[in-house]
């Protein structure tokens, strides 16, 4: 009956460790799809602003209908800066698409489409990262889970 409790045990914290990688995976998975809503909404920015000249909160409260940029809680931002910006993006990224959305207030349409088009360049290349590194970490995370739960339970056998 020990041995069998043990083993059950084992078990047990060998499928914790994979729960918790495949959690981590899920996180990742969570963190590239806001990425990419947020690159689609640039782009749907940038297709709107170059072909209606409206102002931004119109083109904002559209974009807030639309059901692919619903997870980017777009309801109140009646500016750029307000928009939300995705988790899981690196620091300078962050900083970069904040000041970019901030200085796109103030410039001219043509400047606009502009500062878009770079900000959008910007944002797929770390989706592109973004997934790459995804699809990698997909297979490490839930073995190495498996392997410090089933090193946690050969310890406390």
């Amino acid at each position: 009956m020990l041995v069998l409790s043990k083993v059950l045990g084992c078990l047990l914290l060998a499928a914790a460790g994979t729960g918790a990688g495949v959690s981590r995976v899920l996180r990742q998975r969570r963190d590239c799809r806001e990425l990419e809503a947020f690159c689609r909404l640039l782009a749907y920015l940038l297709a709107a602003i170059q072909s209606h000249a409206l102002p931004g909160d119109e083109l904002l409260q559209s974009a807030a209908r639309w059901p692919d940029f619903r997870q980017l809680h777009l309801d109140g931002c009646a500016a750029l800066r307000e928009i939300p910006l995705p988790r899981g993006i690196p620091d300078a990224l962050r900083r970069e698409l904040c000041e970019g959305l901030r200085q796109a207030e103030l410039l001219p349409r043509e400047a606009v489409c502009r500062e878009l088009a770079r900000l959008l360049a910007l944002c797929r290349s770390a989706g592109a990262k973004a997934a790459q590194r995804l699809l990698q970490d997909q297979k490490l995370y839930p073995r190495l889970g498996f392997c410090a739960g089933a090193l946690l339970a050969l310890f406390f056998a």
